[in-house]
């Protein structure tokens, strides 16, 4: 017996014995949007009046709406029953409104994803039938619902619902594999749930410690360069405490094996930075770092500045979008890095700023080389799309 499979999660589609139906519909994205939600609100008869304020402009109005929607049900009756008979009655007339035939032999990807959710939630231990549910949240969850035109607006609210869902459940299923320690499956899970949603920051850490857990630091250490860079181009902003936190915790677990001086001294060889310019690293390092400096220059009776560069746009901040922004701040890293010394230390603060320690220069020298980085940056960005300011004192004597 036949049946009809329909799948909303990442892309539309219906499916019959295997073949899909869409092509049966036309080429009206309205009669596609239309059907969609008469599927995914197939409990109760969508009314008329409903129909026409989310699918007709105000445009449209003069147009008689409710003959053109009228028409439009009739015309995927007809084409739907052309693709295959078991759509004869698919669409039902009912209370001054329509509504998909509940009795058709018919399965949607978002009702059976909300049955497994629901029947996951009290599960406090993994069996085997718990493991298949949850991995069939994870297949049935190809991306969230999304809408093609101001036509599909009505979408978001469910998506917003459906997609906290999914998270949700994700993070369920890795607290639980946490208990049983199987971090492999942990790595796959966030590898997956990521490809929905980059920016989930608990994802991102979930994945950085299992592969740490794993003894994997290379690519934890990639993934977070990874989502720092994703912040910064994309969003233009920074990510979250605890992720900035992370490579701390990193380093620490690095150093953390037992080890012979000799085996310490190969590896601090091996690593030995080759750059010229100063140094660039993580704000987190570069407080450490702070801190030693300091308690050299102390022993010494040096002084140490702190220098900070900020870009905004003539207009403001919020008008540089991210991608823009992300060119900007690489270019002045270049600049950065290429006219300070190999003992000054650089590192991103937020999204558009750098801070720079400047050990054992004077006030007069450090305004010269900072002077002249802003110059090399109005060569660079000439067009006066963007500005460039810094601020530049001691660190013991509050100038800044």
């Amino acid at each position: 017996m036949s049946s009809i499979k329909v799948s909303m999660f990442g892309k539309f589609d219906i499916v019959v014995d295997g073949q899909s139906v869409l092509t049966f519909l036309g080429k009206s994205p309205k009669s596609t949007q239309l059907l969609k939600y008469l599927i995914l609100n197939q409990n109760k008869a969508a009314q008329v009046v409903e129909l026409i304020d989310i699918f007709w402009t105000e445009s449209d109005q003069s147009s008689n709406p409710e003959s053109a929607l009228k028409t439009m049900i009739s015309r995927i009756r007809t084409n739907l029953s052309k693709a295959h008979p078991i759509f004869k009655n698919c669409i039902l007339a009912e209370n001054r409104g329509y509504r998909w035939n509940p009795d058709l032999p018919c399965e949607v990807d978002v009702f059976v994803f909300e049955e497994l959710v629901q029947s996951l939630q009290s599960v406090t231990e993994l069996t085997p039938e718990s493991r298949t549910a949850f991995n069939q949240v994870l297949d049935l969850y190809g991306g969230d619902l999304s809408y093609a035109s101001i036509e599909e607006e009505w979408t978001v609210g469910r998506s917003l619902y459906l997609h906290h869902l999914y998270t949700q459940t994700v993070y369920h299923y890795i607290d639980l594999l946490k208990k049983t320690g199987e971090h492999e499956l942990i790595i796959h899970i966030c590898r997956l749930a990521l490809d929905i949603d980059i920016f989930d920051d608990r994802l991102n850490l979930e994945l950085m410690q299992a592969l740490r857990d794993t003894g994997q630091n290379t690519a934890a250490l990639l993934q977070y360069r990874h989502v720092t860079s994703a912040y910064y181009k994309y969003l233009g902003t920074e990510p979250s405490e605890e992720i900035l936190g992370f490579y701390k915790s990193l380093i620490k677990t690095g150093l953390a094996s037992e080890a012979d001086i000799q085996t310490i001294r190969q590896e601090l060889v091996r690593t030995q930075d080759q750059e010229e310019g100063a140094f660039v690293c993580d704000y987190s390092v570069f407080k450490d770092i702070y801190q030693l400096q300091m308690r050299n220059i102390e022993r010494q009776q040096q002084k140490m500045f702190l220098a900070l560069f900020t870009v905004t746009s003539p207009l403001g901040a919020e008008h540089l979008p991210p991608l823009r922004l992300d060119a900007v701040m690489r270019e002045l890293l270049r600049i950065l890095q290429s006219s300070l010394r190999k003992g000054d230390t650089i590192a991103r603060y937020s999204a558009t700023q750098y801070a720079i320690l400047l050990p054992m220069m004077s006030y007069s020298d450090g305004n010269i080389v900072l002077n002249r980085i802003k110059r090399l940056f109005y060569q660079a960005f000439s067009d006066n799309s963007v500005t460039l300011n810094f601020h530049f004192g001691g660190l013991d004597d509050g100038v800044l």
